[in-house]
C-alpha cells in the first residue's frame, strides 16, 4: 500500500497574534485532506484548533496539556496528528518550559505519538515534535537537551520490529550539532536524502522549508534559506517503508495573496511493505 505523509508548521499562534488568520486556517483545513497522515505544529490558537477539529480526518490526536497565559488563550505543545486510519494508541511528552528561551517559554513544547492501524493490519508509529526556535549557542544547547528527551520517549513507545516515522519542525539545519544529535541518538533515515540519492540530479537546496521565497519572509533581509522541517523514518523487521517521492508542500498555495504559513511543508510518499512469513516480503 502507499502512504502519503505531510508535516507542516501552520503558524497558528494564539490570539491576539492570529488576527485575520481565519481564512488561511480554513484553506489549510481543506488542503491537508489530500494526505493519509498529517502531523502539524504550532496549532496553538483557538481559531486554528477549531478548524483542524472540523477537518475530514476521522482520527485525531492532540497534545492536551496546556497553560493559561495572560492576554493569550491556553497554550499547549501545538502538536496534532491526523489520520485516515485508526489511531489505536497515543502518548505525549512535555519538555521542561523552564529550559526554553524567548516565546518558547510560554509554549509547552514536547512530542506527540500515535500508533496507526494500517489497512493491511500492520501498525506504524508516528512521532512529531517542535523543538526550540532561534539560533545561537543557548537555543542549540536546548535543542540537544530536547532531542535526548525525545529519543528516550521514542525508544519507550515505538513498537519493536515495526517501522516508525518522526516528522516535524526541528529548527535544526543539516549538519548542525543538534541535527547530528538526532542521528547519534536514533538510527534514522532522512526521507529526502533517500529520494535525492535515487534522483542525483535533484538539488537538496531546493527543499528549503523556511525560505526567502515565502511571502511572509521575503522582505526580511536577515532571513536565510533553511531546511529545518524533516520526515525521518526507521524500518522494522516486520514491515518497511520505501520512499517513492519527497517534495515541498504548500509552497504554491496562497490565501489573500500570501502563503498559508511562514513555513513550507514537507510531504513524502511511502510504499509500505509487510513481512508476513520468514524470508518473504510482499507488497501490502
Amino acid at each position: 500500500m502507499k502512504l502519503r505523509v505531510l508535516t507542516y508548521n501552520v503558524w497558528g499562534l494564539p490570539s491576539p497574534l492570529t488576527t485575520g488568520s481565519l481564512a488561511r486556517f480554513k484553506q489549510i483545513k481543506e488542503e491537508i485532506g489530500a494526505y493519509d497522515v498529517v502531523v502539524l505544529q504550532e496549532v496553538f490558537g483557538l481559531q486554528v484548533r477549531d478548524q483542524i477539529l472540523k477537518s475530514a480526518f476521522p482520527f485525531k490526536s492532540f497534545a492536551r496539556h496546556a497553560r493559561l497565559i495572560p492576554f493569550f488563550n491556553r497554550i499547549g505543545t501545538g502538536l496534532v496528528i491526523l489520520s485516515k486510519f485508526p489511531i489505536i494508541r497515543t502518548s505525549r511528552l512535555r519538555f521542561n518550559p523552564f529550559r526554553a528561551t524567548d516565546f518558547d517559554r510560554f509554549a509547552l513544547k514536547g512530542a506527540l505519538h500515535s500508533r496507526i492501524l494500517l489497512p493491511n493490519q500492520s501498525t506504524l508509529d508516528l512521532f512529531t515534535t517542535h523543538l526550540q526556535a532561534e539560533e545561537g549557542p543557548l537555543p542549540e544547547k536546548i535543542r540537544i537537551y530536547q532531542l535526548r528527551r525525545l529519543a528516550k520517549f521514542i525508544k519507550q513507545h515505538h513498537r519493536k520490529d515495526h517501522s516508525w516515522i518522526l516528522a516535524g519542525d526541528f529548527n535544526s539545519t543539516p549538519n548542525s550539532p543538534s541535527h547530528r544529535e538526532i542521528f547519534r541518538e536514533l538510527q534514522l533515515t532522512d526521507a529526502l536524502e533517500v529520494y535525492c540519492h535515487k534522483n542525483p540530479l535533484l538539488p537538496q537546496n531546493s527543499f528549503m522549508t523556511y525560505s526567502n521565497e515565502n511571502d511572509w519572509l521575503s522582505n526580511d533581509s536577515n532571513r536565510i534559506n533553511k531546511r529545518i522541517d524533516y520526515i525521518f523514518f526507521q524500518n522494522g523487521r516486520l514491515n518497511s517503508l520505501d520512499v517513492e517521492n519527497v517534495k515541498l508542500a504548500f509552497n504554491r498555495s496562497r490565501c489573500l495573496g500570501k502563503h498559508l504559513s511562514d513555513h513550507f511543508g514537507v510531504e513524502a510518499l511511502f510504499h509500505v511493505h509487510t513481512n508476513e512469513a520468514p524470508g518473504g516480503i510482499h507488497e501490502a
